[in-house]
């Protein structure tokens, strides 16, 4: 198993993207390229976290409605 690699995304400034930038690099990481990825928010408004469970359930809803009319 390789080693572990960390990336940070860091900024005292406001709005200057780092929960996007976060995002968008796991996607691509864990989707695209096939890594196990961790996401940890660790900002008190919890964006990065609220964007990542809007779109689980929106695929997971996606899912069960898929498998309802196959059925």
């Amino acid at each position: 198993m390789p080693d572990p690699i960390l990336i940070c995304s860091y900024s005292h400034k406001g709005g200057v993207g780092k929960t996007t930038t976060a995002h968008n690099i796991s996607d691509i990481l864990s989707r695209d390229m096939g890594f196990k990825v961790l996401l940890i928010d660790a900002d008190p408004q919890c964006s990065l976290s609220s964007l990542v469970l809007r779109k689980f359930i929106q695929i997971n809803t996606q899912n069960v409605a898929n498998n309802s009319t196959n059925n």
